[in-house]
């Protein structure tokens, strides 16, 4: 899950050209094909507007940890709904998002944020407690996520046991 450190880091990078890419992406399905396709198309576009005013080696280097990306075929076995990428020399960030992004490149500086800004809204953080006969779980949920604590699964006690 993307933090506000993490947008803190994006923000603070001043270096050009500032690549974002946002995506969506699928975590099971034959879909799960289309995305690698998805961000190589995308990478592809970035290297056309690169193309007139910087040489073909640094276009490449720039480039490259997200070209290493798209022939990762267990890395887009394990995806979220939607991915960011973000590329400027010398730093590359790759972030896996709970939610689907519209298919996106955007060539500047600063990084282009703005669609990640939703995801720093806690307001929807909620806790649910179950209680069975035989176990007490403990859930964190949010509008992105829903998981069990993990110190949350206990025994049942009972007064016997207590004494």
């Amino acid at each position: 899950m993307l933090s506000r450190s993490d947008l803190d880091e994006l923000v603070a990078i001043g270096a050009s050209p500032a690549i974002s890419i946002y995506l969506p992406t699928h975590a099971a399905g034959r879909e799960i094909r289309q995305d690698h396709i998805r961000l190589k198309n995308l990478l592809s576009s970035a290297a056309e507007r690169l193309s007139p005013q910087r040489r073909k080696a640094e276009i490449e280097a720039l480039l490259a940890p997200a070209e290493a990306l798209v022939a990762d075929n267990d890395f887009w076995r394990h995806q979220e709904q939607g991915l960011a990428v973000f590329l400027a020399p010398g730093f590359s960030r790759v972030h896996k998002l709970p939610m689907e992004m519209s298919e996106k490149m955007a060539l500047g500086s600063p990084f282009l944020i703005k669609p990640l800004l939703p995801l720093l809204d806690d307001d929807g953080l909620f806790w649910l407690l179950t209680i069975s006969a035989k176990h007490t779980r403990l859930y964190q949920g949010s509008a992105w996520s829903f998981a069990e604590s993990a110190e949350s699964s206990c025994p049942r006690v009972s007064a016997r046991s207590a004494e």
